[in-house]
């Protein structure tokens, strides 16, 4: 008898069926795996025979077949453990093969029979129910995250055993019972931190006001400035500002984290990531990759800030293949004549020291660097890549007035409420305004249309941009951030103060 059995398996960060049919006929006891299986699932034969035998069910002492279709997928996971033990049960008419169709089922054994966790859940679930199957069993230790895509008709098991006797009620026409799992509130590693915000930060208002622009609209910002002066800091204080999570964005960031194995034991990512490479960083951890790929740094700060901080210290050809997916938002690898696309919508984030030694242009300590250091230095970002980086900003060092007093005497300069409240108020605007998406991320039609400018405001675009000779490229970053600027004020139309301030955050030579 053959059975068949729905799960999936992630490809790249997206579920794909898969169905496991399994053959029990006579012949010299044999158990074969077809279907293009990796190590891992070939592997699975001694723990699936142990796992069904210690359940106490009989094992097959026949010849066993199990292919997985479509064959031209490849098969990964450890999660088709119970999947592939079932069809063996199945096909030994210890299971209604009818209910067996109509349900989908992942999870990896132990010796034992009971299931453990297994990662790349939610993707797999949300591909099973996108292909009609409403039941899904999962295991007991995976069940929050996989009702991130509905809770109905999620059964958690946590044994093959158990798996078992719902099917059996299912076929004998009961409602099973359904021991649902404690939540468990555990964070994402790095995800929650301790309670931190702007006014953390003395002084250093340009900045602030520079943060608050690029949280508004989604903008690229460029630090630069000595050791010391507190743009790491900065750029771990931005996400406190930035607009909650949606429920689409938290499920996207949840599918790549729970596809990529990072999910941990918390059920989804419910603050936007903050993901901060070592400038050591190679290539396919950035950008993502691999022989089967997986998603780099820039997809899993999807919806968050990816910081690169000494950015001048990051390989040139690394950082220069930043610049397609950071206006496609989206990354695109081909392998084996496939391809495979992976999101990239981050809020980008950089620091630099001005020079190897890091004190040019510092008020109170010389450079040590050569003129030939300085250039050597500098050139290693190249100028197409710096043009894609809306606000640049130049950070001065922080007096000691500044921090010497006691916290009740600290001049905070703009605080982090007002930061958080200029960035909502840009948002409710932009969206009064019918523009559902924020200046960073519109296209240069639809940018052009919201540009509105009287006279002057012309004017002064017009000869900013033969003065300080702007590219249409750099022209159309100065039009973004003065629409957000617009935004944050509330006015319809762009302003001669809002262009005014935009030009002095304009791409331009800030070593």
């Amino acid at each position: 008898m053959i059975c068949h059995v729905n799960t999936g398996v992630c490809d790249g960060i997206q579920g794909k069926l898969v169905v496991v049919e399994t053959d029990v006929t006579r012949g010299l006891p044999n158990f074969t795996i077809v279907g293009h299986p990796s190590q891992i699932v070939s592997e699975s034969k001694e723990r699936i025979r142990a796992a069904v035998s210690n359940s106490g069910f009989m094992y097959p002492r026949n010849r066993v077949v199990v292919n997985m279709w479509p064959a031209e997928l490849r098969k990964t996971g450890s999660h088709l453990d119970l999947p592939i033990a079932m069809g063996i049960l199945g096909a030994g008419s210890c299971v209604d093969t009818e209910i067996m169709e109509k349900v989908g089922m992942l999870g990896e054994l132990s010796l034992d029979g009971s299931t453990t966790r297994v990662d790349g859940v939610l993707p797999i679930v949300m591909c099973l129910r996108e292909q009609g199957i409403r039941t899904i069993f999962v295991p007991d230790e995976n069940y929050w995250e996989a009702v991130q895509g509905g809770r109905q008709g999620i059964i958690p098991v946590r044994s093959l055993r158990e798996c078992f006797a719902v099917l059996q009620e299912m076929s004998n026409g009961e409602k099973p019972d359904i021991c649902i799992p404690e939540k468990r509130n555990i964070s994402l590693a790095g995800q929650s931190e301790k309670e931190i915000s702007f006014d953390d930060v003395r002084g250093q208002s340009l900045i602030k006001r520079g943060m608050a622009i690029a949280a508004a609209g989604r903008h690229g910002i460029l630090m630069v400035g000595s050791p010391g002066c507190g743009k790491t800091m900065l750029a771990r204080r931005l996400r406190t500002i930035l607009p909650p999570m949606t429920r689409k964005e938290m499920l996207e960031t949840t599918m790549i984290y729970s596809a990529a194995g990072l999910l941990g034991e918390t059920s989804a990512v419910t603050q936007r990531p903050y993901r901060s490479p070592h400038s050591t960083i190679g290539r396919a951890g950035l950008l993502g990759g691999g022989a089967y790929p997986v998603p780099g740094e820039i997809s899993l700060a999807h919806n968050g800030v990816l910081f690169l901080d000494e950015l001048p210290e990051f390989s040139p050809g690394i950082i220069d293949g930043l610049r397609t997916p950071a206006e496609d938002l989206e990354i695109t690898h081909f392998r084996q004549g496939r391809a495979y696309r992976f999101p990239s919508d981050f809020m980008l984030v950089c620091a630099a020291n001005p020079c190897k030694c890091g004190y040019l242009g510092d008020k109170t300590r010389e450079c040590t660097c050569s003129q030939a250091d300085i250039e050597r230095y500098q050139k290693r970002l190249s100028g197409a890549m710096l043009d894609r980086i809306d606000i640049h900003v130049r950070m001065e060092r922080v007096e000691y007035s500044q921090f010497s007093r006691g916290p009740a005497d600290i001049e905070q300069g703009i605080s982090s409420e007002e930061m958080k409240r200029w960035v909502d108020t840009a948002g409710r605007f932009r969206i009064d305004a019918g523009r559902n998406r924020p200046p960073g991320r519109m296209d240069d039609d639809d940018l052009l249309g919201a540009a509105e400018m009287d006279d002057e405001t012309d004017k002064l675009f017009h000869k900013a941009f033969d003065s300080l000779a702007l590219t249409p490229r750099t022209g159309m970053k100065v039009l973004r951030i003065a629409r957000t600027i617009a935004d944050m004020d509330e006015s319809r139309e762009i302003r001669f103060q809002h262009l005014s301030e935009a030009l002095i955050y304009r791409p331009s030579e800030v070593f």
